[in-house]
Protein backbone atom coordinates (compact mmCIF):
# COMPACT_ATOMS: atom_id res chain seq x y z
CA UNK A 1 0.00 0.00 0.00
CA UNK A 2 2.77 2.54 1.05
CA UNK A 3 4.44 1.37 -3.06
CA UNK A 4 1.59 2.28 -4.26
CA UNK A 5 0.33 5.98 -2.22
CA UNK A 6 4.47 6.50 -3.23
CA UNK A 7 3.71 5.87 -6.86
CA UNK A 8 0.80 7.90 -7.30
CA UNK A 9 2.33 10.74 -5.52
CA UNK A 10 5.77 10.91 -7.89
CA UNK A 11 3.15 10.17 -11.01
CA UNK A 12 1.21 13.01 -10.08
CA UNK A 13 3.83 15.57 -9.17
CA UNK A 14 5.52 14.60 -12.71
CA UNK A 15 2.89 14.00 -14.51
CA UNK A 16 2.49 16.55 -17.47
CA UNK A 17 -1.13 18.04 -15.94
CA UNK A 18 0.87 18.96 -12.86
CA UNK A 19 3.53 21.08 -14.75
CA UNK A 20 0.74 23.02 -16.64
CA UNK A 21 -1.23 23.40 -13.52
CA UNK A 22 1.44 24.71 -11.78
CA UNK A 23 2.41 27.84 -14.50
CA UNK A 24 0.62 30.82 -13.41
CA UNK A 25 -1.94 31.76 -15.68
CA UNK A 26 -0.08 35.00 -16.39
CA UNK A 27 2.63 33.37 -17.90
CA UNK A 28 0.58 31.26 -19.79
CA UNK A 29 -1.29 33.90 -21.12
CA UNK A 30 2.15 35.82 -21.87
CA UNK A 31 2.68 32.73 -24.15
CA UNK A 32 -0.41 33.64 -26.40
CA UNK A 33 0.50 37.11 -26.47
CA UNK A 34 3.69 35.99 -28.15
CA UNK A 35 2.29 33.04 -30.04
CA UNK A 36 -1.23 33.23 -30.67
CA UNK A 37 -1.29 30.47 -32.55
CA UNK A 38 0.42 27.99 -30.66
CA UNK A 39 -1.32 24.94 -29.74
CA UNK A 40 -0.31 21.35 -27.45
CA UNK A 41 1.28 23.23 -25.66
CA UNK A 42 4.10 21.56 -22.53
CA UNK A 43 5.11 23.43 -19.90
CA UNK A 44 8.39 22.54 -17.78
CA UNK A 45 10.34 24.47 -15.08
CA UNK A 46 13.53 24.25 -16.40
CA UNK A 47 17.12 26.71 -16.17
CA UNK A 48 15.24 29.01 -13.68
CA UNK A 49 12.42 29.61 -15.59
CA UNK A 50 9.48 27.96 -16.95
CA UNK A 51 9.25 26.91 -20.32
CA UNK A 52 6.19 26.23 -23.28
CA UNK A 53 7.33 23.57 -25.26
CA UNK A 54 5.82 23.61 -28.99
CA UNK A 55 6.02 23.20 -32.14
CA UNK A 56 5.56 25.63 -35.28
CA UNK A 57 5.74 24.41 -38.73
CA UNK A 58 6.94 20.91 -37.98
CA UNK A 59 9.89 22.36 -35.61
CA UNK A 60 10.38 22.47 -31.85
CA UNK A 61 10.20 26.23 -30.02
CA UNK A 62 10.95 26.67 -26.65
CA UNK A 63 9.87 30.04 -25.16
CA UNK A 64 11.57 31.07 -21.53
CA UNK A 65 9.71 32.85 -19.19
CA UNK A 66 10.22 34.04 -15.04
CA UNK A 67 7.52 34.27 -12.41
CA UNK A 68 6.42 37.32 -13.46
CA UNK A 69 5.53 36.18 -17.05
CA UNK A 70 8.33 38.25 -18.50
CA UNK A 71 9.49 36.61 -21.76
CA UNK A 72 13.43 35.74 -20.91
CA UNK A 73 14.54 34.20 -24.69
CA UNK A 74 13.03 31.56 -27.37
CA UNK A 75 14.87 29.03 -29.09
CA UNK A 76 13.54 27.54 -32.12
CA UNK A 77 14.51 24.53 -33.72
CA UNK A 78 15.64 24.99 -37.21
CA UNK A 79 18.26 23.42 -40.02
CA UNK A 80 21.57 24.08 -40.89
CA UNK A 81 20.56 25.03 -44.38
CA UNK A 82 18.40 27.76 -42.62
CA UNK A 83 21.07 29.56 -40.99
CA UNK A 84 23.43 32.56 -42.50
CA UNK A 85 25.78 31.43 -44.71
CA UNK A 86 28.63 32.29 -42.12
CA UNK A 87 27.03 30.09 -39.42
CA UNK A 88 26.43 27.27 -41.59
CA UNK A 89 30.53 27.48 -42.62
CA UNK A 90 31.31 27.41 -38.83
CA UNK A 91 29.14 23.95 -38.54
CA UNK A 92 31.03 22.42 -41.53
CA UNK A 93 34.72 23.55 -40.50
CA UNK A 94 34.00 22.46 -36.98
CA UNK A 95 31.77 20.68 -36.80
CA UNK A 96 32.41 18.38 -40.27
CA UNK A 97 32.59 14.99 -38.61
CA UNK A 98 30.19 15.98 -35.13
CA UNK A 99 27.08 14.32 -34.65
CA UNK A 100 24.70 17.14 -34.59
CA UNK A 101 21.88 16.97 -32.06
CA UNK A 102 20.19 20.61 -32.02
CA UNK A 103 20.95 23.95 -34.05
CA UNK A 104 18.47 26.68 -33.68
CA UNK A 105 17.83 30.42 -33.16
CA UNK A 106 17.80 31.80 -29.77
CA UNK A 107 16.02 35.35 -29.40
CA UNK A 108 16.11 37.47 -26.45
CA UNK A 109 13.38 40.48 -25.44
CA UNK A 110 15.93 43.16 -26.30
CA UNK A 111 16.44 42.39 -30.06
CA UNK A 112 19.33 40.31 -30.08
CA UNK A 113 19.73 37.17 -32.06
CA UNK A 114 22.15 34.48 -31.87
CA UNK A 115 22.69 30.77 -33.21
CA UNK A 116 23.10 27.33 -30.57
CA UNK A 117 24.54 24.53 -31.91
CA UNK A 118 24.74 21.04 -29.70
CA UNK A 119 26.63 17.96 -30.35
CA UNK A 120 26.13 15.16 -27.99
CA UNK A 121 29.44 13.19 -27.07
CA UNK A 122 29.47 10.16 -24.71
CA UNK A 123 29.43 12.03 -21.60
CA UNK A 124 28.83 15.62 -21.94
CA UNK A 125 26.46 18.10 -24.35
CA UNK A 126 28.85 20.35 -26.04
CA UNK A 127 26.87 23.74 -26.73
CA UNK A 128 28.30 26.39 -28.97
CA UNK A 129 26.41 30.52 -29.44
CA UNK A 130 27.22 31.70 -32.74
CA UNK A 131 26.57 35.28 -33.89
CA UNK A 132 25.09 35.66 -37.41
CA UNK A 133 28.39 36.56 -38.82
CA UNK A 134 29.42 33.33 -37.51
CA UNK A 135 31.56 34.52 -34.63
CA UNK A 136 31.81 32.30 -31.48
CA UNK A 137 30.25 33.99 -28.54
CA UNK A 138 29.86 31.48 -25.70
CA UNK A 139 30.70 27.31 -25.82
CA UNK A 140 30.07 24.92 -22.97
CA UNK A 141 30.17 22.00 -21.89
CA UNK A 142 27.08 20.13 -20.16
CA UNK A 143 28.26 16.88 -18.08
CA UNK A 144 25.57 13.85 -18.12
CA UNK A 145 24.93 13.31 -14.45
CA UNK A 146 25.95 9.26 -14.22
CA UNK A 147 22.76 7.53 -12.71
CA UNK A 148 22.65 3.56 -12.32
CA UNK A 149 20.86 2.44 -14.79
CA UNK A 150 21.82 -1.62 -14.29
CA UNK A 151 19.80 -3.15 -17.17
CA UNK A 152 17.18 -0.29 -17.50
CA UNK A 153 16.66 2.02 -20.67
CA UNK A 154 17.44 5.27 -18.84
CA UNK A 155 20.04 7.64 -20.39
CA UNK A 156 22.27 9.94 -18.38
CA UNK A 157 20.89 13.08 -17.49
CA UNK A 158 22.34 16.46 -18.23
CA UNK A 159 23.79 18.33 -14.98
CA UNK A 160 24.53 22.13 -14.85
CA UNK A 161 27.83 21.06 -13.81
CA UNK A 162 29.66 23.25 -17.40
CA UNK A 163 32.94 23.14 -18.24
CA UNK A 164 34.85 25.49 -20.72
CA UNK A 165 35.74 23.87 -23.99
CA UNK A 166 39.96 23.22 -25.17
CA UNK A 167 40.86 25.41 -28.27
CA UNK A 168 41.31 21.84 -29.55
CA UNK A 169 37.92 20.94 -29.11
CA UNK A 170 36.89 23.80 -31.08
Amino acid sequence: MRNTILFLSIWVIGSPSFAQESIPPEVQSALYDFHPTAEDVFWEHREGAMVANFFTSGDLTKVFFDEEANWLETRARTSIHEMPKAVAAFIHQHYRNAEISYTGVVSWPDGRKAYRVESELPSEVVVKILSESGKLLEEKRIAFQPIETSGSALQPLPTKEETPLSPEEL
